[in-house]
């Protein structure tokens, strides 16, 4: 039992990477990085699988299309006289969560139950749900969770009335709500055993992740647009042909039921409720919009389309070398993925990022190579938001643990067909 609750806050530390104190300094991946060391010297066995991995085929092309982005940068900045090194310095950081998303696949694979990971990823974020909810309900629990953030964020936070950094993550805005779009994905994935015979309350559980959107940023949404993507086009997956039973069919009757009184308190409460005002406001902006002025266009959007401008030729393939202005804000301006990568070193070094990212997930391996594509373009329409190409902490920590544990079977450390040592 007690090793079962250290795997899932093994997978929730790592996923989320919230910080320990004031939103710096040691965050939950480093406490999860040295308890797996700590482990290997405890487990020579694991410390095996472990070297045998990090030195594997799989292992040196990710570090090697690693030198060589950096090797690309230093070029490009030292041509441009720039010497801009803040994208290289996170950069490191995103190496460094990749090395610890391997060795917590291994920690698994170790301990024979790989097969478990979807299934505690999915309930890592149903508990990032609870706690967002809590956080928002009850202001004591909120100060415990502020004691993780800094000074910045919980005053971003406030900007939109408590409705936003309520989760316990690394990321409060953007990066969570990228990263709940790639979970709506991975639900769909056949080791996502929750409920596994009873449809009512796996779809009850896909709509309870889907509120933890609510309080993360309304790019979680996108993820749904994928999804449905999926499912039209791979419904034998996706929809069983299981008989339903009378049991099944009387809770889908009670969830219909539940709804329209659901549906009834909701409306009762955005009248008289100032928290359930504003968050509906925030989370349905669009479709407020929409009713009120024929677009669903929101302010967000309207900004989105001001960071997108043209690029000089010769700036769109070698980048201009500069990432953060010397008063800490965007180069040109802009937040975007795709232009602050070009910005910075080119579409050239986009392409090595595209194929960096390409490599982690392996998507001609596997069990599940179709899932895996549309989650891969799932990522690309995520980075036209802002940056998620091999970046982002949340998002990368669960595409890399989602990928590790569909591309190397349980039963070995290494699957033979895709890695050689």
């Amino acid at each position: 039992m007690l090793g079962r609750i250290i795997e899932f806050f093994v997978v929730f530390c790592y996923l989320f990477c919230f910080s320990l104190r004031g939103g710096h300094g040691v965050d939950s991946s480093m406490v999860v990085a040295a308890y797996l060391i700590i482990y290997g010297v405890f487990n020579p066995g694991y410390s095996a699988r472990v070297l045998k991995f990090i030195f594997s085929t799989y292992s040196r092309r990710i570090y090697a299309l690693y030198v060589v982005i950096n090797i690309w940068i230093i070029f490009i900045i030292s041509a441009t006289n720039s010497f801009d090194f803040s994208y290289m310095l996170t950069f490191l950081h995103m190496l460094f969560l990749i090395i610890v998303g391997m060795l917590v696949f291994l920690y698994f694979s170790y301990r024979g139950t790989a097969n478990r990971i979807v299934w505690l990823m999915v309930a890592a974020f149903a508990l990032q749900s609870v706690i967002e909810w809590c956080a928002f309900l009850i202001p004591s629990f909120k100060e415990i969770i502020n004691f993780t953030k800094s000074e910045e964020t919980i005053a971003k936070g406030q900007s939109y009335a408590g409705v936003r950094a309520n989760c316990l993550a690394g990321s409060d805005f953007f990066g969570l709500s990228a990263a709940f779009s790639v979970m709506y994905i991975i639900f769909l994935s056949h080791k996502n055993t929750w409920f596994a015979t009873n449809r009512a309350l796996k779809f009850l559980l896909f709509v309870f992740l889907l509120s933890g959107t609510f309080f993360a940023g309304r790019t979680g949404y996108v993820g749904l647009i994928v999804v449905f993507l999926f499912a039209m086009f791979n419904k034998r997956e996706v929809f069983s042909k299981r008989k339903t039973s009378n049991k099944e069919r009387l809770l889908w009757a009670i969830i219909i039921g539940s709804f329209f009184t659901i549906i009834s308190t909701i409306i009762f409460l955005y009248n008289t409720n100032e928290d359930i005002h504003n968050l509906l406001n925030f989370t349905f902006q669009n479709i407020f919009t929409l009713l009120e002025e024929g677009s669903m266009k929101t302010s967000s959007m309207e900004s989105l389309d001001n960071m997108y401008f043209t690029i000089e030729p010769l700036t769109f393939l070698f980048g201009a070398g500069q990432y953060v202005t010397k008063d800490g804000g965007y180069y040109m301006s802009t937040d975007v993925g795709y232009m602050r990568v070009i910005l910075y070193m080119g579409v050239i070094g986009l392409m090595m990022l595209l194929s960096m990212q390409c490599i982690i997930m392996q998507l001609r391996n596997g069990t599940e190579i179709k899932l895996k594509k549309y989650l891969f373009l799932l990522l690309l329409i995520l980075h036209a938001k802002g940056e998620v190409i091999v970046w982002n902490q949340i998002v990368l920590d669960t595409v890399v643990l989602f990928c590790l544990q569909d591309t190397f079977n349980n039963k070995f450390c290494i699957n033979k067909k895709v890695v050689r040592s």
